[in-house]
């Protein structure tokens, strides 16, 4: 939603953020977050299978699209109103 992106389901907004140019891997990685997030909080229980080496990579994965959407997008900013 920050993004613009529609806010009914995360596989619409991240089939928006792809329409607008967010590469194929960044794009994969927020898919892989929505269908591991999905697959684990829908069934209402935790999953001994999930591992912190799991977790860490999702967080990877999640830190990177913040830094091609989010951050990008501010260092341009301000960039230009240095200029």
């Amino acid at each position: 939603i920050h993004l613009g992106a529609p806010g009914e389901n995360l596989k619409k907004a991240i089939g928006v953020l792809q329409e607008r140019g967010l590469p194929a891997d960044v794009i994969d990685a927020l898919d892989v977050v929505r269908v591991i997030g999905n697959n684990a909080i829908h069934p209402g229980r935790m999953d001994d299978a999930d591992s912190r080496e799991q977790v860490g990579r999702l967080f990877v994965h999640v830190n990177d699209a913040v830094k091609w959407t989010i951050s990008r997008r501010n260092d341009s900013d301000n960039k230009d109103k240095k200029e």
